[in-house]
């Protein structure tokens, strides 16, 4: 994976049995930079990986119809990822409250996050990185040009 698509939000040692990857924008299994860049991580530990999606019921005004679209596909993204023996944890809430919870009962040592623009996601992953305690990177996994990559050169 390019690195430049990565982006270290929380430093650290990794201390752990597990990589979890927080599902957010980037909601499929096939090319997910963020997925990849977290097995990558998951077998340099030789660790499992576990992926994890927090549903919030009130999300910028969605509907019914928007998320029963959205959990269908997340049923079917369930579905191939256990074709890869990954786990797909389903929460309702919000992230800062869910991953703090569900991360010591598997013992996470790294929390890896995918990039979203939108100001709601960037006050999610400020919030979850400081209500954990393990090293937590962002990848850009939907951006040809990583959108953080470009906003350094500017």
């Amino acid at each position: 994976m390019n690195v430049k698509r990565r982006r270290i939000l929380q430093t650290g040692d990794f201390n752990g049995s597990a990589v979890l990857y927080w599902m957010s924008r980037d909601q499929r299994a096939h090319d997910n930079w963020a997925l990849a860049y977290a097995q990558e991580k998951a077998l340099e530990y030789e660790v499992p990986l576990i992926v994890v999606f927090c549903l919030q019921s009130e999300f910028l005004e969605a509907g019914q119809r928007q998320f029963g679209f959205m959990l269908r596909g997340l049923a079917e993204l369930s579905e191939t990822l256990a074709e890869y023996h990954i786990p797909f944890l389903l929460r309702e809430g919000a992230p800062e409250e869910v991953l703090p919870a569900v991360m010591p009962a598997h013992n996470v040592g790294l929390l890896v996050s995918d990039f979203s623009p939108l100001r709601i996601a960037k006050e999610w992953n400020t919030r979850v990185t400081e209500a954990v305690d393990v090293p937590v990177h962002e990848v850009d996994a939907h951006n040809i040009v990583p959108s953080f990559w470009r906003t350094c050169l500017s």
